[in-house]
């Protein structure tokens, strides 16, 4: 298969400081979660637009503009753990 438009985006988001400014984003999942996506071994397509949108968000408006909880929540999310 070709490599889809946003293979690179896709590879850097694990490292995004829009991302990590988020605070709420785990990097090592991420990884792990691109990696199953472009390996083919899981279908997270929509859950990495998702994040690659929240990531266009924060660059472009600043994780300021999140809601105060979701700033303060200690909970990290990940996928494929």
């Amino acid at each position: 298969r070709r490599p889809g438009p946003l293979r690179d985006r896709l590879q850097a988001l694990p490292q995004s400081p829009a991302l990590e400014a988020c605070g709420i984003f785990d990097p090592a999942g991420l990884r792990t979660a691109v990696a199953q996506h472009l390996q083919q071994h899981r279908n997270l397509g929509k859950f990495l637009l998702m994040l690659l949108t929240i990531d266009e968000w924060v660059r472009q408006f600043g994780a300021d503009t999140l809601s105060e909880p979701a700033r303060r929540r200690p909970a990290r999310f990940a996928v494929g753990s």
